[in-house]
């Protein structure tokens, strides 16, 4: 199987902390739910010309565990799905597509 399904919930008493991943995409498509933990692959995505996408920037979110969903490690690129609704998403500055 390609994707684990992240269902482990916290140990009662323990922290739970939000951590930081990455998107490369058009502004308009910012919100969906695929994310990385590596600026690199996100700035691949964001630079396009594959796929007929358009280049963009790269987007960031401190993302806590609850909103993870699954962790796909096919193409050694390690994609998060996310639950974006609500999250706040930020442009890296400096780390445009090609920056």
């Amino acid at each position: 199987m390609p994707y684990s399904v992240i269902t482990i919930p916290p140990l009662q008493g323990q922290q739970t902390i939000a951590a930081p991943l990455y998107r490369g995409s058009v502004a308009a498509h910012r919100g969906n739910w695929s994310w990385t933990d590596s600026r690199d692959v996100a700035r691949t995505y964001a630079a396009g010309g594959f796929g007929g996408r358009l280049p963009g920037a790269i987007w960031t979110a401190l993302v806590e565990p609850e909103r993870l969903l699954a962790r796909n490690t096919d193409r050694d690129e390690y994609e998060y799905i996310v639950d974006t609704e609500f999250l706040p998403l930020v442009p890296v500055t400096g780390c445009g597509a090609f920056g």
